[in-house]
């Protein structure tokens, strides 16, 4: 008997939690509505963070090129991308230490690192 009162109440919590949670996430849509800003954090000449969307990327602009590390998440690639341009005309080349769809989604290169 004591059982069953326990699992009546887990399950009466995880229905709650889940209806609570679902009652915070915002409409479906409503991220996308929102523009995607990206703000710069120069460390160094040529070093940059930028930051939005949950995350930071870090830029490096090089003789040859500019590294981009870690992209944030699927359609943040623009957005970053345009800012790199306001830094510099040079080639971007991406290092990806997170999902391989985030860079490849928007053109760029995808370098994976290998797992330990």
């Amino acid at each position: 008997m004591m059982r069953l009162k326990i699992l009546t109440a887990l399950i009466a919590i995880a229905t709650l939690s889940i209806g609570v949670a679902a009652y915070q996430q915002p409409p479906a849509g409503a991220a996308q509505d929102q523009p995607k800003v990206v703000t710069v954090d120069k460390l160094k000449d040529n070093l940059f963070v930028l930051k939005g969307g949950g995350g930071n990327t870090a830029v490096f602009i090089g003789a040859n090129g500019v590294i981009v590390v870690d992209t944030k998440n699927p359609g943040w690639g623009q957005p970053i991308l345009q800012k790199i341009k306001e830094l510099t005309p040079k080639p971007v080349t991406t290092l990806s230490t997170h999902t391989p769809t985030v860079i490849t989604s928007v053109g760029m290169w995808n370098f994976q690192l290998p797992s330990r």
